[in-house]
């Protein structure tokens, strides 16, 4: 998707700030979430699993700056 937003489907990995730990995995834009991992890097991989397997761009949600594309995808 072109453009710094999500696209329907696709995965978001977001920081957990109601615990202060941890990340979730979520489907944009308000899809199933709350998979929730202690490490970002447990995120990341479930995420690269997901991505691999359906074909959606993998998110990392940054606050009010908006979003970011994982790299490393094809």
């Amino acid at each position: 998707m072109a453009g710094n937003q999500p696209a329907a489907g696709d995965v978001i990995i977001t920081a957990d700030m109601s615990t202060g730990r941890g990340f979730t995995l979520s489907v944009a834009p308000d899809g199933p979430s709350q998979l929730w991992y202690s490490s970002y890097e447990q995120a990341l991989h479930r995420a690269f699993e997901w991505a691999s397997n359906t074909g959606v761009t993998i998110w990392r949600a940054d606050g009010p700056s908006g979003f970011n594309r994982i790299p490393g995808q094809n």
